[in-house]
C-alpha cells in the first residue's frame, strides 16, 4: 500500500480482504514516470516485488483518439516477475495467420 501511495498518478480504489484494486491516471493508462524530475520507472517490474509467492496481478488498459481508433491492452504479471501481455492491435496478425491475408485497419 505505502508503494502504491508514492506514485504519482496512481490511486488505490479498493483494499479489502487482501484484494486490491489500483487505476492509473497518466493520461488513461498506468504511469511510467514518477516524481517532478519525471524519473523513469517500469510499474509492472516494481509491482511484481509487491506480490505474494504465487500471486498474479492482471493490469488493463483501454483507451481511443478522439473515438477515432480504439486501443487495449492487458499484461500478467506473477511473484517472480514473469509477464504476458496481449494488445487488442495483435488481431490483424492473428486473422492474417488464419485467414491468410491481413484484414484493414478498423480505423478512419
Amino acid at each position: 500500500m505505502t508503494w502504491a501511495q508514492e506514485i504519482d498518478d496512481l490511486d488505490i480504489l479498493h483494499a479489502k480482504d487482501g484484494v486490491v484494486a489500483i487505476t492509473g491516471q497518466f493520461y488513461g493508462g498506468w504511469p511510467h514516470v514518477r516524481g517532478e524530475e519525471c524519473e523513469e520507472f517500469d510499474l509492472v517490474e516494481e509491482l511484481a516485488e509487491h506480490l505474494a509467492d504465487g500471486e498474479i496481478a492482471v493490469l488493463v488498459e483501454a483507451g481511443a483518439e478522439k473515438l477515432r481508433y480504439i486501443t487495449g491492452d492487458a499484461i500478467a504479471v506473477n511473484s517472480q516477475g514473469e509477464r504476458v501481455a496481449l494488445s487488442l492491435g495483435d488481431i490483424y496478425e492473428m486473422a492474417e495467420q488464419a485467414f491468410g491475408q491481413r484484414p484493414s485497419k478498423a480505423a478512419y
